[in-house]
């Protein structure tokens, strides 16, 4: 918590220099973004978690929630989706999970749908979730040990 502390101190001194910037205003906004993120992470892989939810838990409308998102960075469904991703990646590139399908991998990370978790995970990669893990499945046996025969 110290580090993010100390990040909210370097942002929040970066907009001092800016003329009319209310620092410890941006500073308060930026803990609030940190603060939502961090709630989003225990609570990724449930599939009714929404921004609505999310709103409702920290006690925070929804609209000021997704005003605390301005301009191009991202809303807090695009920031839930976008996590989900990752974990489905990491899940379908770790070989102690090659023998998982999937439709478990996509469900356990909190899609409820089978094909619209491989429409978005197409348009994020640039690769479908079938063809990432048969690249990871080859990349392991072309890095697996050599066993020297034994005569």
């Amino acid at each position: 918590m110290r580090f993010a502390e100390a990040s909210l101190q370097i942002v929040a001194s970066a907009y001092a220099s800016v003329p009319d910037a209310r620092p410890e205003r941006s500073l308060r906004l930026t803990q609030q973004r940190l603060r939502i993120r961090a709630y989003i992470e225990e609570p990724l892989r449930d599939p009714d978690l929404t921004p609505q939810s999310i709103a409702e838990e920290l006690h925070i409308t929804r609209g000021y929630m997704h005003r605390l998102f301005p301009g191009d960075s991202e809303s807090p469904a695009r920031y839930i989706l976008r996590r989900r991703l990752e974990e489905a990646h990491r899940a379908l590139s770790d070989s102690m999970q090659a023998e998982r399908s999937i439709t478990r991998i996509a469900f356990d990370q909190g899609f409820n749908s089978l094909p619209h978790f491989c429409r978005v995970f197409r348009a994020h990669y640039g690769i479908t979730p079938r063809d990432l893990q048969r690249r990871s499945a080859a990349a392991r046996i072309t890095r697996a040990p050599k066993v020297p025969c034994s005569r």
